[in-house]
């Protein structure tokens, strides 16, 4: 009877540790897709970050705070990868009022 109760804590301090180290793999996956973002790699932060969002839906259900972070971290790259396929809205370093005339002759110096 004592080895059965062992063995039961045992299989479930196994199966705790397991979810703790997939927890801790997970994060530091969607750390990386962060990094990637960072670092300008935005298809590659998407394909990552779409997996991982994936697999923390999985193993953690929709509604974990930890999978609510992944996609709120996914949201945020696909943002930024919209942002690097618009064309460029910046306005000039200078004031258009300000540049001199493109047809403006040169002025001896």
């Amino acid at each position: 009877m004592e080895w059965s109760r062992r063995w039961k804590c045992c299989a479930r301090s196994a199966c705790v540790w397991a979810l703790l180290g997939r927890r801790a793999t997970l994060s530091a996956r969607n750390n990386l897709a962060g990094a990637y973002n960072d670092a300008g790699r935005v298809q590659d932060a998407l394909d990552l970050g779409e997996r991982v969002l994936a697999d923390y839906e999985r193993i953690l259900g929709h509604d974990h705070p930890d999978t609510l972070t992944a996609r709120n971290n996914l949201t945020h790259t696909r943002d930024v990868a919209a942002a690097v396929q618009q064309p460029d809205t910046a306005t000039p370093a200078i004031a258009p009022a300000l540049q001199p005339p493109s047809d403006a002759p040169e002025q001896p110096v």
